[in-house]
């Protein structure tokens, strides 16, 4: 027989086993309005957290992976370069980037697994975020490695870590990775994490920010006079408030884009199941997805309504057979939390060791959004968020190849001319500018007003203030003639093909046809009549045949066709672009074969677990192992290690933990309940199952046991519990807990 250590706590953070079983017995009728609040169920959420996968990817490997291998003579490795402005670096040589897609922002005190790395200086060493926030659309996407909304690297300086999250198009999901060693000296090491402790918090399976005002950031005026202070900077500079309110803005919104990345696997998967009219029913959507990119996101499918009812029928039977509640979208966003709203705030305080259930990441959060395919517009959404997948150089790409092949093959076209008023600027106007306004009001002809600006007697910028044809408007759209005989004081002409500026598409018909040009002319010397003549072609017709003989393809030097597993970018770009005639094409970028292995960290697994001398523990490896038996200390890391170093660590632990299991039956929920909701759905349990299991019961007893004490009242400030006692390797602070066999 072995002594039992007793521990004195005081009376305020003390539990009571007579609570939790009233509270059990009472909470129980409850539990379904519980579930409600804290969990959907499972079937009715594009949520990662119900198939969080393996740490190491089945299927491809992380952006990040590919980013940094090294090819050396002895095969490949990962290399992350140090410093930290070398992968900024990196980061943006590879991924063709300005320095405008570039967003970051500094976070010091924060939410993360680092959050205490930097005390008590958390000023000096505030943690950086760094978010792939645009795209450069003049790239070739066939070689540029596409990282917008993909890549966010978060860097605390003082633990001499990375924490990375950039997606894996093979896999369609996310991965979450360490580097770990990243110090002067030192070799960064990259090792996946271990998800399921990431999907405790990040939801959806992607990046996770809070939301407006953001005061955690230096939009918050206060962050960042003391982020300036501590850097000797002046603490009251203006335009560096703006400057960070603008970042924490432009993060905010890629978050939101790479999460609707992140649900596009559990959509994908869930539509067309069927083996073989599988295969035609996710072309036939893909098809529609690009349409509705080469418009612009305009028009989806309008102009062929058996494709947009295609398209509707398909959405609402995925919906009946895989979401039969509808489709709820996972928040990526947190509550807002002001780190100095205590007016007793230090530029050293430590971060409260707990959050309240509104701001902590753990807390479940409702649905930024909820589709229902019965529901006007719910189509479009889903159209909408699949065309997330390609980049505007993809559409780009695709708008020029497609329109290439339709002037060679001799495509159907359509040809429109409409009067039009032309004005000149007064004279002596530098360039001279020419003003028309092409005002047809037959139904079906375009209308278009701009300018022309001479540039030479031979060139002009054209400058499209508003086009609409068939009822679709561009705004803004710009050209340069290619041809022009320019004359604004008498005869002239100009040819061209209108585009936006950014994204150099076209405008297109609403049945699908490109404005492959428009001619120009004008005789100002006899007045100021002109016309315009709009030449419409139909390229997109070559596309829907291109994605129809997709069904079943098999790209040379693949193992599966394009409309098998996950929804890959890179193998329907590199389809396409061999049916289309261009059989040199690739598609950056794939994982090469030569990748180094992905591995994880040293963290122990279930054949780890302790003895048939402590059964109990393995009730706390079952629910709570997946984010409590690692190596790091945040989480608390009280199921790592030895047995005796575990029961020592859970005596520490037990007000933490015997409080958060009260959570689950609290009327009024203080602190999100333990394991967290995402958590629960990991394992497969659900709120109901989990309060009236063995585990539970078991869990809350034995903690009870080895903290010493089995009666006293629930802490009056459960916001404000004190973080575990710390416990050292080897088992124990003066000696270790054991418990009478």
């Amino acid at each position: 027989m072995r002594a039992r250590i007793k521990r004195d706590h005081t009376p305020a953070m003390r539990l009571t086993t007579t609570l939790f079983q009233r509270a059990l017995t009472r909470a129980l009728p409850k539990a379904g309005l519980l579930a409600g609040l804290v969990l959907l169920a499972a079937t009715s959420w594009s949520h990662a957290g119900s198939n969080a996968g393996d740490d190491i990817p089945t299927a491809g490997r992380s952006l990040f992976d590919i980013l940094t291998t090294v090819q050396t003579k002895d095969g490949s490795r990962l290399v992350v370069p140090f410093p930290y402005e070398n992968l900024r670096a990196l980061i943006a040589k590879t991924g063709d980037m300005k320095e405008a897609n570039l967003t970051e922002t500094h976070i010091p005190l924060g939410r993360s697994l680092q959050r205490e790395a930097a005390a008590p200086n958390f000023f000096a060493s505030p943690r950086l975020l760094l978010g792939v926030t645009g795209e450069t659309p003049t790239s070739d996407p066939a070689t540029t490695l596409v990282l917008k909304d993909r890549l966010y690297v978060g860097y605390q300086p003082r633990a001499g870590t990375l924490e990375v999250i950039s997606f894996n198009e093979q896999a369609g999901r996310f991965e979450f990775q360490i580097v770990e060693d990243y110090a002067p000296g030192m070799t960064p090491r990259t090792v996946q994490a271990r998800r399921p402790l990431c999907l405790s918090c990040h939801h959806g399976g992607g990046p996770i920010f809070s939301d407006p005002p953001w005061s955690e950031t230096p939009a918050n005026p206060r962050i960042a006079a003391r982020l300036n202070k501590a850097a000797g900077r002046s603490p009251d500079d203006p335009q560096i408030i703006r400057r960070n309110q603008r970042a924490a803005e432009v993060l905010h919104r890629s978050v939101r884009g790479a999460n609707r990345l992140a649900h596009l696997g559990n959509l994908w998967t869930g539509m067309c199941s069927e083996p073989d009219a599988g295969r035609n029913c996710k072309t036939g959507l893909l098809s529609t997805v690009l349409e509705h990119r080469l418009s612009g996101r305009r028009s989806y499918g309008q102009g062929d309504l058996q494709t947009r009812r295609g398209s509707e029928i398909t959405l609402e039977k995925a919906q009946r057979l895989g979401w039969p509640n509808g489709i709820a979208i996972a928040s990526p966003f947190i509550a807002d939390r002001d780190p100095l709203s205590s007016p007793a705030a230090k530029p050293a305080a430590k971060p409260s060791p707990t959050s309240s259930t509104t701001t902590d990441p753990l807390a479940s959060r409702p649905p930024i959004r909820r589709l229902d395919m019965a529901k006007p517009g719910s189509s479009d959404q889903i159209i909408d968020m699949l065309g997330d997948l390609f980049t505007a150089g993809d559409i780009r790409w695709l708008d020029s190849a497609l329109l290439e092949l339709a002037e060679n093959v001799g495509a159907p076209r359509r040809v429109a001319t409409v009067p039009c008023a032309l004005q000149r600027a007064p004279t002596g106007t530098a360039p001279p500018v020419l003003v028309f306004l092409c005002n047809n009001r037959v139904p079906g002809f375009p209308r278009m007003t701009g300018r022309l600006i001479t540039v030479s007697p031979q060139n002009a910028r054209i400058e499209i203030d508003a086009l609409s044809i068939e009822r679709l408007n561009y705004e803004g759209l710009t050209a340069i003639a290619k041809t022009a005989s320019l004359n604004p004081a008498g005869v002239g002409e100009a040819s061209f093909r209108p585009a936006d500026p950014v994204s150099g598409l076209g405008p297109r018909t609403r049945e699908g046809w490109t404005i492959a040009s428009v001619a120009l002319g004008w005789n100002t010397a006899a007045g100021v009549d002109g016309e315009a003549t709009f030449t419409m072609v139909d390229d997109i017709t070559r596309l829907r045949i291109t994605m129809g003989s997709l069904a079943g393809y098999v790209i040379p030097g693949s193992d599966r066709s394009v409309t098998e597993g996950g929804l890959r970018r890179r193998d329907i770009m590199r389809a396409l672009a061999l049916r289309l005639g261009h059989p040199a094409a690739d598609w950056c970028c794939g994982p090469d074969p030569a990748l180094p292995p992905a591995t994880t960290g040293a963290i122990p697994g279930l054949s780890n677990l302790p003895g048939p001398a402590h059964p109990s523990l393995q009730a706390f490896h079952r629910n709570c192992g997946a984010c409590h038996a690692g190596p790091a200390s945040m989480p608390p890391n009280f199921l790592f290690g030895p047995s005796e170093r575990q029961l020592d660590a859970i005596a520490g632990c037990a007000p933490q933990i015997l409080t958060r299991l009260a959570e689950w039956q609290a009327q009024t929920v203080h602190v999100p309940p333990m394991p967290p909701p995402a958590q629960l759905a990991l394992i497969g349990k659900t709120p109901q199952a989990w309060l009236a299991s063995a585990d539970f019961r078991k869990i809350q007893r034995f903690t009870e046991k080895l903290a010493g004490y089995e009666t006293s009242p629930l802490p009056s400030d459960r916001t404000a519990l004190p973080a575990c006692a710390p416990v050292n390797e080897a088992g124990g602070r003066s000696a270790p807990a054991v418990i009478a066999k």
